[in-house]
């Protein structure tokens, strides 16, 4: 018999109790994943150039980066070893980022984190 209230704790407890038997009946059907393909496809893309390149011009494109050449500026973006502002080296990929105008969308400079979060607190 369902339960007026489904959110209540006997009808919370009876879902459990109905899934575990499920699952105790079921528990040679339910295919185990296997560890090496689940491996692959939690890193597949994560170090392919190709991938890195798709994905950071479709983040540019969602954050309303225009540009007419997004292989060109991709291009450079991948060349520049430094900050324009601080000329520090980048560290890390996760360090260097792409500045843009918000008005108008167009690339400014290829930053640093710090040179781009201080650039955002005086607009």
């Amino acid at each position: 018999m369902p339960y007026k209230d489904p959110k209540s704790p006997a009808a919370i407890e009876s879902q459990r109790r109905r899934a575990k038997k499920w699952r105790d009946k079921n528990k040679n059907n339910i295919k185990t994943k296997h560890p090496l393909r689940t491996d692959y496809f939690k890193n597949y893309g994560k170090n392919s150039p190709v991938m890195y390149k798709l994905r950071t011009i479709h983040n540019w494109k969602r954050r309303g980066i225009i540009d007419t050449d997004y292989e060109a500026l991709f291009e450079y973006y991948l060349n520049c070893t430094e900050c324009m502002i601080c000329l520090n080296r980048f560290d890390k990929r996760i360090n260097k980022h792409l500045d843009h105008d918000h008005d108008t969308g167009e690339p400014r400079f290829i930053l640093c984190r710090s040179c781009n979060i201080g650039l955002m607190s005086t607009n």
